[in-house]
Parts: C-alpha cells; sequence; structure tokens
C-alpha cells in the first residue's frame, strides 16, 4: 500500500480562485478521496477513488495537548473537545452498507456510526502526521505507515505554528490526515489549532467560540471535505462569535452516515496529489470543496490537502 498525507484547511483567494478556474463547484457535503486529483476524478465522481475513512468496528485512541488553551482551565478543553467528538457520534444514520463508493445505499433501521474515539491521555504532542515505517527499496515509496498518536495540538507562538502548519496567522485550524492511497483507511489524524493568532473562549463568548472550529476540524478528522452548504458544520469558513458548528448540521449527518456506511474495495494507486490551504477566519461565499488539488498534476508521494473554516 501507498499512504498519504492531507491536511484540512485554505487561503480565502486561493479557494476561490483556483474553484473559479477549475469550474470544479460541487454541493452538500463532500467526502475526501484517495484521488481528488486525477483528471478523471472532476468528470465522474465514481473516479474518485476510495473515500478516506477509518475502519469499520475500531477503538480511536486521541491525546490532547497538556499545556490547553490560554484563558482556559484544561479540564473546560477537554470537556470541549469530548463533547464535539460527541456530536458526531451520537449522529443516528439510517443507511446500510453499501457494496461500491458512490453506491446510493438502501434505507434500514437507525444506527450510530461503526466506529468509536477514546482520550487516552494529555500529553505534549509528537511529531504531526503518521511515519512511514516501510517503503519499497526500489521505488522509495512507503508501502506501510503508523501512526505517532492522534493528536489535538494547541500553538501559541506564531512561527511554531507557521512551521508547522505552513498556514497563515488567519487560519483557525487544520486537520492533517494519514492514509492509505489504495483503500483510504485513516491511519493517522492531528488537530492543529492555532491560538498564537486566535483567542479561544467556551460558548457563548464574544470571541472564537471553541466548539465551533473544534467540531468543525473533527469532521475532517473523520474524513470529510468541506459543504457547500450555508450553515453546515463543514461550511469553510467562521465568524468571530459564532456557535452553529458547534453542533452537527443535517447535511453534515448525511455526509457522516454515508462514509461509515459505505465499503471501498482498492481500486488503482492514486495518481496525483492534493494541496490545500487552512480553516480560517473571516467570510467567503460558500463556493470551495474542491480546490487547488483539482489543478495539481504533479506526483508527490506525501500528498497534503487542506480544509478552510
Amino acid at each position: 500500500m501507498l499512504w498519504g498525507m492531507r491536511l484540512a484547511g485554505p487561503k480565502a483567494t486561493i479557494i476561490l480562485a483556483v474553484v473559479l478556474f477549475c469550474g470544479a463547484i460541487l454541493s452538500g457535503w463532500r467526502q475526501y478521496h484517495v484521488d481528488d486529483g486525477t483528471a478523471a476524478c472532476l468528470s465522474a465522481a465514481q473516479d474518485c477513488g476510495c473515500g478516506l475513512r477509518w475502519p469499520p468496528g475500531v477503538q480511536i485512541p486521541y491525546q490532547i495537548d497538556a499545556k490547553g488553551l490560554p484563558g482556559l482551565s484544561l479540564a473546560d478543553v477537554v470537556t470541549t473537545v469530548q463533547s464535539g467528538f460527541d456530536q458526531w457520534l451520537s449522529v443516528s444514520c439510517s443507511l446500510c452498507p453499501a457494496n461500491d463508493p458512490g453506491s446510493t445505499p438502501v434505507a434500514c433501521a437507525p444506527h450510530p456510526l461503526a466506529v468509536d474515539v477514546t482520550l487516552v491521555g494529555l500529553v505534549a504532542p509528537g511529531p504531526v502526521g503518521g511515519t512511514c515505517v516501510r517503503s519499497n527499496p526500489k521505488t522509495g515509496q512507503c508501502v506501510k505507515a503508523s501512526s505517532n498518536g492522534n493528536n489535538i495540538e494547541f500553538f501559541t507562538d506564531l512561527q511554531q505554528w507557521q512551521d508547522q502548519s505552513g498556514q497563515s496567522s488567519t487560519v483557525y485550524g487544520l486537520t492533517v490526515i494519514t492514509y492509505s492511497q489504495v483503500d483510504g483507511i485513516i491511519v493517522d489524524a492531528d488537530i492543529l489549532m492555532n491560538a498564537a493568532s486566535h483567542t479561544f473562549c467556551l460558548s457563548p463568548c464574544d470571541g472564537n467560540a471553541l466548539c465551533n472550529t473544534i467540531t468543525h476540524e473533527i469532521g475532517h478528522f473523520f474524513g470529510l471535505d468541506h459543504s457547500q452548504v450555508p450553515g453546515a458544520t463543514l461550511a469553510p469558513t467562521a465568524s468571530v462569535g459564532q456557535t452553529d458548528k458547534c453542533v452537527v448540521h443535517e447535511d453534515d449527518q448525511a455526509g457522516i452516515c454515508h462514509v461509515y456506511a459505505s465499503t471501498c474495495a482498492p481500486t488503482a494507486v492514486a495518481k496525483a496529489p492534493q494541496g490545500g490551504g487552512g480553516c480560517q477566519a473571516g467570510f467567503i461565499p460558500n463556493v470551495a470543496i474542491t480546490w487547488p488539488w483539482l489543478c495539481v498534476l504533479a506526483v508527490l508521494l506525501w500528498r497534503r490537502s487542506v480544509a478552510q473554516l
């Protein structure tokens, strides 16, 4: 298997310009896919390859940065993060598993998601992204990757934020996903929060509500891209004081249900990279859900893509 890395979070000007140039605007929720950058994917969703998702029936461990956030107690930070995960895990789905990506599931009895998460500790976060543990000696391509722990990390130094995320000061948060380029299975996911440029507070508050950003980023953690639906949890931008994203919108509920009620047989190895920006402050029209990587042609082993707020 080949492995890729992807970011979730973007710059409004770049995203909007690329979307208009490529003419690739979709509606509603969207799942990340391993072949999002291929030319075939631009004309037919079924050619995008397997969608990114955690394997069914697994217990996903995650860790929270022990230094917490300025101005908030660590207990409140932990409670807000756990509430964000609970929002997604409490979605009740009425879909039966589909055999092929892109197929229409049939209605069946409601059921919870087939994944779960567990907070395993408060730590000093390790490296961002997964680690390649075995490569093809002839090609140098990674054939096996391992997790460094699924970390939620808080950055209070702007230079460190920019070095680790590659994003500007306007970006609220970023999600980095390491996954198999063959079948889309996620092996590692890290959420990075920019507390160097933004002050997070508890909801309701006049600043940047922590629950608004963290619940959005957790949607990326589970494999969802941005939504074009105004007011959706995965809508690409957020304004100061917004709390709409603290709960999972019905559009995002439909998306997460489809992701975890579908299976995917490995097809072909991804042929194109993905690139992107970050989840950021301010407001732009909700038009950006497939952006820079749709136009990129170069082939990379470790690929990064972003999701804006």
